[in-house]
Order: structure tokens, then C-alpha cells, then sequence
């Protein structure tokens, strides 16, 4: 078995697939860092906040200096033109990744999928050989493992598959959460050719069949066109019509499909269009820039790639393993490409302040000190609630030198336009709660399901 799987990854194939790839992210990070300068990104997001609210485990990372993070950024930007055009292409890729991480997760409600998406494939590619074709001053190589297009393939077919998985949950079948999601769209002229409530069931239903299907589609030749064409329906409805908050991300995947594609079906079709092109695309074997396939460290190679996709495939589904809606808690939800999975209107929040030796009570306005993004998401993970308590009454404490006061808040949100309530005990001290030690369903209220 093992055997198979070596020859499976390491079987020889053409780059060409891999190199056109390597060109169309390069020149979609190219666009979404010109994105973030067009709405000053850092200061926006990451030093311009009052408060930030960093993963579990990744409170330490915190914003370095602005000018040194425009400089970062400006590196930014260089290093995606780089990755585009083949030049250094693994030390770009290298910079791109660490940077754009670094910048993603600097604070948990600028989490989003395709992010993390883009994170994931700027890391596989430092290992690949995507410079092996169409490389500034590259030396072309003749072959490659197929290994480096399988990966690539894995990658954009987990945001479609766990997607599905998601969707079978009652969550999108039985609630108000689709109409919920939709209800900002632009789709009311299609509604109107359809009976009420059909257009909310084709969207649930349609998105859950495409979502556990297109892969499959898109890796079966004979199927290939088909998928192909419904991706292009499917996330310009998406960009369009349904959601006005996804960026990039639909033309991103409509592009990326290339990778499914096999490189002699690419090379085949470039020589028929552009003759003069075939030295170039195939490559001259007599050519001493021709550079064959070298393998070492087979074994090893095989055992990380191996572990690199189970963790994948085993990660998103670790919200199996608590307690309660992963939604609703925030438990697994994050990295498991859980897409519009839950959707949260504050209908009531006041943030209390419990001077402790007289019990003065001091109401204050919480959302003040958030961004407007921090306030769109600031629910979605009940924690970031544990966090802005806590920077409330170090506030409070160095503004009037007191002792540590209690802060309270009275929250209630309208979950999946469906159920409304609070999201734990107002009477509940916040700044008691540690992350770290105290499991989260010994102080949210379970969800009313009624």
C-alpha cells in the first residue's frame, strides 16, 4: 500500500498546471493587497482599535509599530508580484505567508474563510516547484510530482466539501438562517417569479447538493465541463445576487479551477492556439535550463504530505467532539469552513461596571470601544464578550485607582432569525471568566431550541 502511495504522489507530471496557477494567485494577492491600502488595513483593523481580540493561545501577538507595519505591507505587495512572475519565488512565498498570516490573525472577527483559504495556499506553495514554467529567469524543469498539484486540489476542494457538511446540519435545513442571510440580497426581482418560500429552498437545497458535489465533478473528466460551468453560475450568484461580504473570493475560485485541470490538456490546447509557443510549453530536452525531476527524502516527503491531509480532513470536524451548537458556542466553528453557518442581530446589550467596596453600579456604552467590524462579529465568538470586559475594567481601574471592579452585561441577540435570547446570565462577572481553564459551557446559556 505504502509503495502505491509513493508512486501515486511522485509519479511524474508536467508543471505547466501548477506554474499557470502560481500566476493566478500571485496576481489575485496582488489585488487584495492593493485592497488593504485602498482602506488603510492597518490602522483600520490592527492599530487603530482600541481593543483587539486574539485567538486562544495567540493573546502574546499583538501589533507591532505602525510604520514597521507599513513596511511589512509594502512588502507585501512585492512579494506577491514576485510569487506572480517566478522570481525568488519560495523566499516570496515564504514572506507572503508569514506577513498575511500575521495580518489575518492579528484579531479573531477578521476571521473569514477564504483568508484563512489564502493562508493555507501560499503555504503549500513555498514547498512546490510552481516557478518550474513561466518563471522570470527561472530554469524550467521538465517534470514534477504530481504531488504539487494534488495538494493544491485538496486545498480548494475543502472549502466546497465541508461546506456540504456543514449544510446537512438542521441549522441550515430548519431554520430561519438562509432567509436570515439572504435578506440584505439583491434577488428580489428573481423572487418574484417564484411562489413564497421556493427561492429559500432552492438556495438551501442548491447550495448543500453543489457544495457535497462539484468536486467530484470537476475531478471526473467526462464531468468536468458540466462542474465547471455550474462554479461559474454558482459564485456569480454568490458575488452578485446573494452576499455583499465576500470579496474576492467567488473569482478566486471561478479561476482557480485551473488546477483541476491536467497539465497535457492545458499544453494541448496553448499549441493549438499558439503554435509558436509549443518550445516553450513542452520544453526542449536538449535545453541545459532543463531541469529533471530529483527526488529525495521520498519517505519523509510521504509521511508530512500524509499528515498534512488527515489533520485537514480530521480538523474541521473536531466540533463533533463538544458539546452544544458549534455556532452558538464558537467550539469548532472557526477553520472548519463552517460558510454562513450562523448569523446574530444584538436586539438588547448594556455593559455594567460593579465598583466592588460600594457596589456603585455604572452603566457604560460597550460598543464604543469596538471598530464597526469588531461590532458586526463580536458575538459570533462569546469569548470576545470575556475579552472586552476585561479591557473595560483595566480601563477602569488605571482612570480612577480603584480595586478591581465586576462588569456585567445584559446581551441578547436574535440567533438565525429564529431564536432569541441572552447569550449568558447578566448577572454573570465577566472578568471572572479564564479561557484558558474554564470551559464555556459552564457559563453560556444553552441554546433555546424551542
Amino acid at each position: 500500500m505504502l509503495s502505491n502511495i509513493h508512486s501515486f504522489l511522485f509519479k511524474e507530471i508536467s508543471p505547466t498546471t501548477i506554474s499557470i496557477f502560481r500566476i493566478v494567485f500571485g496576481c489575485f494577492m496582488v489585488y487584495q493587497v492593493l485592497y488593504y491600502y485602498s482602506i488603510d488595513f492597518i490602522y483600520q483593523f490592527m492599530t487603530g482599535p482600541e481593543v483587539l481580540f486574539p485567538y486562544s493561545g495567540l493573546e502574546q501577538m499583538v501589533p507591532l509599530p505602525h510604520k514597521i507595519l507599513k513596511i511589512l505591507h509594502l512588502g507585501l505587495l512585492f512579494s506577491a508580484v514576485l510569487m506572480t512572475i517566478g522570481y525568488l519565488f519560495k523566499y516570496a512565498a515564504i514572506y507572503f505567508t508569514i506577513v498575511f498570516t500575521y495580518f489575518s490573525f492579528i484579531d479573531n472577527t477578521l476571521y473569514n474563510n477564504h483568508i484563512y483559504l489564502i493562508s493555507l495556499i501560499s503555504l503549500v506553495l513555498i514547498f512546490t516547484d510552481a516557478d518550474a514554467k513561466f518563471a522570470f529567469r527561472g530554469r524550467t524543469k521538465l517534470k514534477v510530482s504530481a504531488w504539487n498539484q494534488y495538494l493544491l486540489i485538496f486545498l480548494i476542494s475543502l472549502p466546497y466539501f465541508f461546506g456540504g457538511i456543514a449544510k446537512l446540519s438542521p441549522a441550515w435545513l430548519n431554520s430561519n438562517l438562509v432567509n436570515a442571510l439572504i435578506s440584505n440580497s439583491s434577488v428580489d426581482g428573481i423572487k418574484t417569479f417564484l411562489p413564497d418560500g421556493m427561492f429559500i429552498t432552492i438556495v438551501a437545497y442548491g447550495g448543500l447538493v453543489y457544495d457535497l458535489i462539484i468536486v467530484f465533478l470537476l475531478l471526473n473528466r467526462k464531468t468536468f465541463k458540466m462542474g465547471f460551468i455550474l462554479l461559474i453560475i454558482f459564485n456569480l450568484m454568490n458575488h452578485f445576487f446573494l452576499f455583499k461580504d465576500i470579496g474576492i473570493f467567488p473569482f478566486l475560485m471561478i479561476c482557480s479551477t485551473v488546477i483541476f485541470v491536467p497539465s497535457d490538456t492545458i499544453e494541448l490546447w496553448i499549441t493549438k492556439k499558439f503554435p509558436k509557443w509549443k518550445s516553450k510549453i513542452q520544453g526542449d530536452k536538449k535545453s541545459k535550463n532543463m531541469q529533471p525531476i530529483r527526488l529525495r527524502y521520498v519517505g519523509l516527503r510521504t509521511f508530512t504530505i500524509l499528515i498534512f491531509v488527515l489533520f485537514h480532513i480530521t480538523f474541521p470536524l473536531r466540533h463533533f467532539f463538544y458539546e452544544g451548537d458549534p455556532e452558538w458556542t464558537a467550539e469548532g466553528s472557526k477553520f472548519a469552513w463552517r460558510m454562513k453557518m450562523q448569523s446574530r442581530e444584538i436586539t438588547k446589550i448594556n455593559m455594567t461596571v460593579w465598583v466592588n467596596e460600594t457596589e456603585e453600579v455604572h452603566e457604560i456604552p460597550p460598543l464604543s470601544f469596538i471598530s464597526s467590524n469588531q461590532n458586526k462579529h463580536l458575538t459570533d465568538t462569546p469569548l470576545n464578550l470575556v475579552t472586552l470586559a476585561k479591557y473595560i475594567q483595566k480601563e477602569t481601574i488605571k482612570k480612577y485607582n480603584i480595586s478591581p471592579p465586576k462588569v456585567k452585561m445584559d446581551l441578547r441577540v436574535n440567533f438565525n432569525d429564529t431564536y432569541e435570547q441572552e447569550i449568558f446570565s447578566k448577572d454573570l462577572d465577566l472578568t471572572r471568566i479564564t479561557p484558558s481553564t474554564t470551559d464555556i459551557r459552564t457559563w453560556i446559556t444553552p441554546l433555546n431550541k424551542q
